[in-house]
């Protein structure tokens, strides 16, 4: 988001300062306390004018912020205020939650009153710390009453040689490279950080004198679960050890194993469960060619080719001997390749527009056919892409246009979906916003028809969503409320009233429950409404809870069923765990008949390192056919296999004789064993486009007989094939060739004729707290579909009209032809009937201690997947946030960034901030440091008085960027660069060079001391053993030579930069000869 930010420094007494504020006559003057000291930050909202949301940050006599006031931001037009208390050692010690008001600036005697409105007599969180200057933080305890006596605590200890505190020492062969274990480390050679939370959970983390992290240890009892990182000399991780390793050390089973070049580049992977990944490299350290495990054995590898900025354009798929399949192509800067084959289609012809430094074009292949997706992207001047246009498989194009406001979000959405002989459809989307820029209105239109409102809504004066509103339906409103730590406790619908507990019983009840601090949900509480047009049947108006028990490692244990405020064990289940997540055991109750509950699944799992390869239920299939529950479909000892990248290739229990998958992983057929099969495309995005299903048919009305030389004798009965089709096709779905619905947010619509210029008809999904979709409302108020869910995502057997829509928990859709029963979450599929994904996570790395198989870390009440490869807990999904709009550099900005990236310490950094596996600019992420904070800002500044007030100089008028350490949220070290990009490359170039290579250059050591005690005192003090002024002064002094690390740093950067970019040699001059007059 690009706006205009002016920061007014208001110090007593100053009338330089003073004098800026008066020469900004564009800065709005609202009220602040004039009497204390502040920093006013504006940012404006609406084009040409005054417009904006103001922060006034209160500062006292040191410096330090003690409270942030932001102007004018609730929804009744009050401030909201917090304030931050400090120790006698100048550390944080107590943080008031924010509170409206009326007052520019609210005294520490005041915050008490806060009560009034959170109901509460302990709305701060209180901070402990060790009694000295540069003590680390030992307890923090939350806002609430409740969670007075439930701190999280830190204590810091030295590794023993037995017990909790014991560790063992691993190494790497570095001749072989083969894993090493040689016993416990000795005592007092590890520094050991204990981590309690609020559940008194406990783990471990243990650490080397260079502070890299050797073990993380979380205890269940007097159980442990340990991750192991193994590194060699050069520091980097060579093996990652699951827990599970403790028990079988099997490397292949269950580890992650990583191999270098001789310059530290990663050139061979190899996951749990798993064949090797291979990478090579070019001369700039970008991949061009990878091989997993499943290409090895087909004679394949994918290639991947750059253009001179080291931008990716093309993806290439090749076989040994044969031809190669390109299956992305990228264009960037212009649109010449519209002359090319396949771009002259009219819904190409676009006018010529200025993009350079953009993506303005790909082609994308389909795996299994011949089709090439072609895709053109348009920009506005600011770099925002405003129009794509994209062909799809049923012959026509998908045609995007999107229009936004001054802060870059989204106000319309235009989509236009045309295919061959179909009329075109046409979809408008709306969005409005509040005072204070938040989401406040969504409308839609179909074929340019009335608009119709999707969701309109309001917020509490903390800036949370409360009400929400679709169109004039009112059984869809919803209102949300929250505890004191804006956890959601009640979410009200006439038709679904929910109720979350955590800490507090059901009903009021504590000894019912057991409470849980630290976030997880220890009750929820549902009931459904009666619909207005009938339908939802008989459960109507039941009082369905779940009450939940956890283990120490937060994974649940128990779930049970009570109904109508009395337990009657209907849909109890219960789970156990090896060290990893993978279920070993599944009790499951439900109906087995009508009106009949009990047990119909009791499932004992058995596994080969993470993969599941048998299952075997101790109860038979239910009579009652209308739930979702395991079916025992085999009894052999391998039911389950899989291929070398981990994917499920069998199940025998569904009687799955064979699926086969992509280079992407997904699947591309299955085949049953009785001759049915499903067949899936997808581009080489990842996006499904088509699901073919060809299902064996038997009839019971046609004898199959056979006439043989005059006789007619009988023949085993044969199968015909019905067969059926859905194409996923831009904004439009359809099945068998016809148009079946339009997804829109928040439902779909069906039309009379199953073309769009018939009669409309809108479905409304009612979503729980999970997103999962419960009920499904027509527009006219009938109740067409009831859903209700195990943990883990199962069907309740009471649910109905479960064929109405195929979308169901997390909103994610449920296939169950055949008895396939999976779910499709975009990466990957999964089996909610045994909690297991059917792939290996694409990013598993990021979750070293739990099976690549598991879902969402064994705990489903209080985390969602989304798409397949990232668990988010549910407490902080922002319902109020508005459609995606991703920010782009500006292409002078981004091509010094990708300069930068080309040389040896710019691939460091860059890759030690980067999550493992992620890219940017180029750069490859080794997660090093992803835990830590690099934050690069850009910003284009009006005059000089903003940049002296930002970059902390009287005279500013030359000064471009800024780089500073700060304390993080998190009490982290945070490095932080400003950069006034309203300069060229070739201005830039230097100050990217400067910034990173001579004031970042000490970032490990900072980091290292920050590990040493986990104190951010101690980084601090490392970043000013070598001040900003005293780096300038060494690198301008030639006399006596360069002698700080950065400043070595800088020249030998530099030097790498004007050999592969001469032009820029005169620049980095000039710039010097700057320095020697400044400076």
């Amino acid at each position: 988001m690009k706006t205009i930010r002016h920061y007014i420094f208001n110090w007593q007494a100053t009338s330089l300062c003073l004098a800026a504020f008066l020469a900004i006559p564009s800065t709005k003057c609202f009220a602040q306390d004039n009497t204390r000291s502040y920093v006013k930050t504006s940012v404006y909202v609406r084009e040409n004018t005054n417009e904006g949301l103001d922060n006034v940050q209160y500062v006292d006599g040191l410096g330090r912020p003690v409270q942030n006031v932001q102007l004018h931001v609730t929804p009744n037009k009050k401030n909201l205020a917090d304030r931050i208390e400090y120790d006698v050692m100048g550390r944080k010690s107590k943080i008031w939650l924010p509170i409206p008001t009326t007052a520019d600036y609210v005294e520490t005697a005041d915050m008490g009153n806060k009560d009034d409105y959170y109901w509460d007599t302990a709305p701060f969180e209180l901070r402990a710390y060790e009694p000295w200057q540069k003590g680390r933080r030992t307890k923090s305890i939350g806002p609430g009453r409740a969670w007075v006596g439930h701190p999280s605590v830190s204590s810091l200890h030295t590794n023993k040689s037995s017990g909790v505190l014991a560790c063992k020492k691993y190494t790497v062969d570095e001749a072989t490279g083969t894993l090493k274990e040689e016993g416990l480390f000795p005592s007092n050679q590890l520094l050991v950080q204990k981590l309690t939370d609020e559940d008194r959970n406990e783990k471990y983390v243990f650490a080397d004198a260079e502070g890299r992290q050797l073990l993380v240890r979380r205890v269940d009892g007097n159980t442990y679960s340990d991750v192991y990182f193994v590194h060699d000399l050069r520091g980097n991780i060579r093996y990652v050890l699951q827990p599970m390793y403790q028990k079988q050390p099997s490397i292949d089973k269950f580890a992650f194993r990583y191999l270098y070049d001789e310059t530290n580049r990663c050139i061979e992977k190899q996951l749990p469960g798993c064949e090797k990944i291979v990478y090579a490299y070019d001369a700039a350290d970008q991949v061009v060619m990878s091989q997993t495990g499943n290409q090895r054995r087909t004679g394949h590898k994918t290639f991947y080719r750059y253009d001179a900025l080291g931008r990716n354009t093309h993806v290439v798929e090749r076989a040994v001997g044969n031809d190669s399949l390109v299956t992305i192509r990228k264009f960037y800067d212009d649109y010449s390749f519209l002359d090319q084959q396949g771009f002259n289609s009219p819904c190409f012809k676009v006018s010529a527009q200025r993009a350079q430094g953009l993506l303005t074009g790909r082609e994308v292949a389909v795996y299994g056919c011949d089709s090439l997706l072609r895709e053109v992207n348009l920009y506005d001047r600011k770099g925002r892409l405003t129009r794509q246009i994209r062909t799809n498989m049923r012959g026509g194009y998908d045609d995007t246009s999107y229009k936004y406001s001054f802060t870059d979000k989204p106000v319309s959405k235009l989509m236009v979906h045309s295919t061959a002989n179909m009329p075109t459809l046409t979809q408008r989307y709306e969005y409005e916003y509040d005072h204070a820029d938040r989401l406040a209105k969504v409308t839609y239109s179909l074929n340019n028809a009335e608009k119709k409102t999707l969701r309109e809504i309001d917020y509490d004066e903390l800036g949370r969503v409360h009400d929400e509103r679709t169109g004039d339906m009112a059984e869809l409103a919803r209102t949300i409320n929250y505890n004191i730590r804006s956890w959601p406790i009640v979410r009200y619908c006439p038709l679904l009233e929910e109720k979350i507990c955590y800490e507090d019983g059901y009903p009021a009840r504590v000894e019912y429950i057991t409470p849980c601090y630290s976030g997880n949900i220890s009750a929820y509480v549902s009931s459904i409404g009666k619909p207005a047009k009938g339908r939802f049947e008989e459960t109507n108006n039941i009082k369905r809870c779940f009450r939940f028990n956890y283990d120490g490692l937060s994974r649940l244990k128990k779930a049970e069923y009570v109904e109508n405020d009395k337990a009657n064990n209907h849909y109890d289940t219960s789970y156990k765990y090896d060290l990893q997540g993978n279920l070993i055991t599944l009790w499951r109750n439900g109906e087995y008949y009508y009106d009949m509950f009990g047990p119909i699944d009791y499932v004992e799992m058995k596994y080969n390192g993470n993969q599941l390869c048998k299952a075997s239920d101790r109860f038979g299939d239910p009579r009652f056919s209308n739930g979702f529950q395991f079916t025992d479909g085999s009894d052999r000892a391998e039911e389950y296999t899989y291929d070398a990248n981990g994917n499920m290739t069998a199940d025998l229990n569904k009687h799955i004789r064979k699926i086969s998958y992509n280079t992407q992983n997904l699947p591309q057929d299955v085949r049953f064993d009785d001759g049915s099969s499903i067949a899936y495309l997808y581009d080489a995005d990842g996006n499904k486009l088509r699901t073919s299903y060809a299902i064996a048919s038997y009839s019971e009305s046609m004898p199959v007989t056979q006439v043989m030389h005059g006789n007619v004798s009988s023949q085993a009965q044969q199968p015909y094939m019905a067969r059926n089709s859905i194409d996923y096709c831009g904004s439009a779905v359809y099945e068998n060739g016809k148009l079946a619905y339009v997804p829109i947010d928040g439902g779909y619509i069906t039309f009379a004729d199953s073309t769009a210029t018939s009669a409309p008809t809108f479905h409304y999904y009612v979503k729980d707290y999970l997103g999962n979709n419960r009920l499904v409302v027509r527009d006219d108020g009938f109740g067409e579909q009831m859903n209700h869910y195990y943990p883990f995502g199962a069907l309740m057997a009471e649910s109905t009209q479960g064929a109405a829509q195929r979308y169901k928990y997390n909103g994610k859709e449920l296939d169950r032809i055949h008895g396939l029963n999976l779910y499709d979450y975009g990466a990957r599929q999964y089996d909610a009937a045994l909690g297991r994904w059917t792939s290996i996570d694409p990013l598993a790395e990021k979750y070293y201690d739990i099976s690549p198989y598991a879902y969402c870390l064994g705990n489903p009440i209080n985390h969602v997947d989304y798409e397949g490869s990232k668990v988010v807990t549910v407490l902080y999904v922002d319902d109020g946030a508005v459609p995606t709009c991703y920010y782009q550099s500006p292409k002078h900005f981004a091509d010094g960034m990708r300069i930068l990236a080309r040389t040896e310490f710019g691939r460091k950094i860059l890759a030690d901030f980067t999550p493992k596996g992620s890219y940017i600019f180029g750069v490859k992420g080794n997660g090093k440091y992803a835990d830590f904070k690099l934050r690069i800002q850009e910003d284009q500044f009006v005059e000089h008085l903003e940049r002296r007030s930002i970059f902390h100089k009287h005279d500013g008028t030359w000064i471009q960027a800024q780089t500073t350490l700060q304390e993080g949220n998190d009490g982290k070290p945070e490095f932080r660069i400003l950069f006034d990009i309203n300069y060229s490359l070739e201005e830039l170039i230097e100050t990217i060079i400067h910034e990173f290579a001579l004031h970042l250059s000490k970032y490990e050591k900072v980091i290292s001391a920050y590990k040493r005690n986990g104190s951010y005192k101690d980084a601090e003090e490392e970043w000013n053993r070598s001040p900003e002024k005293i780096e300038h002064h060494d690198l301008i002094d030639g006399k006596r030579g360069k002698r700080l690390p950065g400043t070595i740093n800088y020249e030998k950067t530099k030097g790498e930069v004007i050999k592969n970019y001469p032009n820029f040699k005169d620049t980095f001059e000039d710039e010097m000869r700057g320095y020697e007059r400044r400076y």
